[in-house]
């Protein structure tokens, strides 16, 4: 994926930032703190997002991540959506992708 205006080494986490869903955002923090893994699976779409050429790599990348998240049996990431918004990684994406 095309970088956004930022340094390399803080691709991760802005996209990070800017992909999650709103009411997550505040809690994300201390989620993190108290359960390191619990964004494993969203920090490793982004870091296959961060190698995606097109828009069309980016959809499956994100029918990967849906796929890992219908699986996934954390109760607690499900009932409160605390992840990654696939709708705001594609919108971010076409954004990015027409750019250049």
């Amino acid at each position: 994926m095309p970088r956004f205006v930022c340094p390399p080494q803080d691709f991760e986490h802005q996209l990070f930032s800017r992909c999650l869903h709103p009411h997550a955002r505040p809690v994300a923090r201390l989620v993190s703190r108290l359960n390191p893994k619990f964004f494993h699976e969203d920090m490793g779409c982004i870091h296959d997002l961060a190698t995606a050429g097109s828009h069309g790599e980016v959809l499956m990348e994100l029918n990967r991540f849906y796929g890992r998240n219908v699986r996934d049996g954390n109760w607690f990431r499900k009932t409160f959506s605390l992840r990654l918004s696939g709708k705001r990684i594609l919108r971010l994406s076409r954004k990015l992708f027409t750019e250049h």
